[in-house]
């Protein structure tokens, strides 16, 4: 079995004699089988919108067993000879050691995971997106440089595009868990995600991996786990989808600074991230507080009043920044949405962020206009969004900075 899947190492990675799809994936399938990966209670297809992904063959119960991956058949950074400081570098240096080295049991998943990714093209555009999302693509781009610079300087012969494709296939392929740090096993990497999932996933003792039915499936539905909660915004500048159901997922990261620029001759200025929902909602309201505690500053060195007429100003001048800074963002949704070079990609994630946007200031003006005595942080508080339990043992599903989906690619 060595001799066979080195001969598909060989072709896919180093002869250029490059298999197509079913090709390609008859070969893996096969390697796996090998390796027992016990993968009976899924089927492989391509469907369009997920991309290749993975089906009930058959109808089945919760508990029932799905997919099972021994510990013989993943990848993991435990592995590694310690010459990395984070633990995605450290999977991507084995990526590229067992790639050049050519002799592992491991090597034809290896080759697979290279010749199945690309580095992502549209990064510098997303570090244009609008405050927190611009920061968040900013971070997965430097740190994606700096991780190709050091496995490049590991590795005098490698290319910087080789070295791009190790760090996306770790980005995109791997999975987080907190009994091994970040591992990447076959056939599980081809699930998609969904904010209701119907399989969870756990890590056993012998690191084995075990994915479990959660909910009865029927026979050709896809088997799906879960990313995680993430904003829509960081989904789609990691695998480039969004989910537009109901969900955690349907939510805007604002910044919200207590005085604009020009006006902050009242101390210092606070400032605060609130996770919108699209309720207009704000998913954790003790968000609020730096702004409350800064709001309250201001008014006392404004002039002193009674502690509730204080409480009340201070909750005013937190509202108007908030109004003004939702605006703000609102506008430059519209304008990466105006100028974007990929406006169908980006049109569904800019609409859900701006009504989320107009929902608080909908909100606010309302609250700003009663006369009710309400305070503001009982108006932007909502009802719990439903966040889903994949019952695993990671701390991320596939998902949370190194994972999968195939629509993305």
């Amino acid at each position: 079995s060595q001799v066979s899947g080195l001969l598909i190492c060989a072709r896919i990675a180093f002869g250029r004699e490059m298999l197509n799809d079913a090709d390609r994936l008859d070969q893996i399938l096969h390697w796996c089988d090998e390796h027992g990966v016990e993968r009976a209670g899924v089927k492989i297809e391509s469907r369009p919108g997920r991309g290749r992904c993975l089906i009930a063959p058959r109808s089945c119960s919760e508990g029932d067993r799905l997919l099972l991956i021994p510990s013989g058949a993943s990848l993991t950074d435990a592995e590694e000879d310690g010459r990395a400081n984070h633990v995605m570098l450290g999977l991507a240096h084995l990526l590229v050691k067992l790639s050049a080295a050519g002799s592992s049991e491991l090597s034809p998943y290896v080759c697979f995971l290279l010749e199945e990714s690309r580095p992502p093209q549209t990064l510098e555009e997303h570090m244009k997106l609008p405050t927190a999302a611009g920061v968040f693509a900013q971070l997965r781009f430097d740190r994606n440089r700096q991780f190709v610079d050091k496995l490049c300087l590991a590795n005098a012969d490698l290319s910087r595009d080789e070295a791009a494709r190790a760090v996306e296939a770790v980005n995109n392929r791997a999975v987080y868990c907190e009994k091994q740090k970040v591992c990447a096993l076959p056939i599980f990497d081809m699930m998609n995600h969904d904010p209701q999932p119907n399989a969870r996933w756990t890590m056993h003792d012998t690191r084995s991996v075990e994915v479990v039915a959660n909910r009865p499936i029927s026979a050709g539905d896809e088997v799906c786990i879960s990313y995680g909660d993430e904003p829509n915004s960081e989904l789609f500048i990691s695998y480039g989808f969004i989910v537009a159901t109901p969900g955690p997922h349907l939510c805007v990261d604002l910044k919200v600074s207590l005085h604009p620029p020009e006006a902050q001759q009242y101390g210092s200025n606070a400032t605060a991230q609130l996770r919108v929902l699209a309720n207009g909602g704000v998913k954790f309201r003790s968000a609020l507080a730096p702004l409350i505690t800064g709001a309250r500053a201001f008014v006392k060195l404004r002039g002193p009043g009674d502690d509730v007429g204080g409480r009340r100003a201070a909750e005013i001048v937190v509202a108007h920044a908030v109004v003004r800074c939702a605006r703000a963002e609102q506008e430059g949704w519209l304008r990466v949405l105006a100028t974007s070079s990929d406006r169908d990609s980006i049109a569904p994630l800019v609409e859900c962020n701006v009504a989320a946007l107009l929902a608080i200031v909908g909100r606010v003006e309302e609250w700003l206009g009663s006369s009710e005595d309400t305070s503001l942080m009982s108006v932007l508080s909502a009802a719990p969004v439903e966040t889903t339990d994949h019952e695993s043992t990671s701390s991320s599903g596939p998902g949370s900075d190194a994972n999968n989906h195939d629509a993305a690619d």
